[in-house]
């Protein structure tokens, strides 16, 4: 979305660490090369992977919250060895090729970032919509959130999609990713389905 020129993002997730996470990512790309910064993020260099020289180089540009989590993470010693690192696995901090290894990208996003106001929501699916009542949006994103529903939050998925389409401006689109092997369907104000990246795109227009 930054680098798309987007001035205001609202992020929302039912996982707090997610968010911890996020923050700590937006840190490192205003702090870090981006080639420290694949150092640092990923698991297949131990040596430097979360290293705390170089979280402390980050520690500055966190919230007192945020500051609180990583720094208890490092107290406990869970980044000490690989069989501890638990709460970060790979999974979780997965970086995209595609950003990390253009470099001119990389340095773009970060002249935006302090440009873009980034709000961060620890929400459910379904306190966003309170959240953002009276909010209108040039795009919505929906990354997997069907995969990790039960059954019963499936099945109210589809009139959450159709109450969050309300949120769209006139020209705005909602796109909801899910993997391959998931089975929703589409319901209302489908207007195409591909595969990417092992995933399937179900794109929304708005209902304005």
């Amino acid at each position: 979305a930054v680098c798309d020129g987007a001035t205001c993002i609202d992020a929302f997730d039912n996982n707090r660490i997610q968010l911890y996470v996020a923050r700590l990512k937006i840190a490192a790309v205003k702090v870090l090369t981006a080639e420290k910064n694949i150092d640092f993020f990923s698991s297949f260099n131990y040596e430097e992977f979360f290293l705390f020289r170089t979280y402390e180089m980050l520690r500055d540009y966190l919230s007192d919250e945020d500051r609180f989590f990583w720094d208890s993470l490092y107290k406990t010693g869970i980044f000490s060895s690989n069989i501890n690192n638990l709460i970060i696995p790979e999974w979780l901090i997965n970086h995209s090729d595609s950003f990390y290894t253009d470099v001119e990208n990389y340095y773009n996003v970060r002249k935006k970032l302090d440009k873009v106001t980034i709000n961060f929501y620890h929400s459910t699916l379904h306190e966003i919509l309170d959240l953002v009542s009276g909010q209108k949006y040039d795009a919505i994103f929906l990354s997997n959130v069907y995969d990790y529903l039960n059954q019963s939050q499936k099945e109210s998925f589809y009139k959450f999609i159709s109450e969050f389409n309300k949120s769209l401006t006139s020209i705005g689109l909602m796109a909801v990713y899910t993997s391959p092997y998931s089975s929703i369907y589409e319901k209302c104000y489908y207007t195409g389905q591909e595969k990417f990246e092992n995933r399937k795109i179900y794109i929304y227009k708005g209902n304005n």
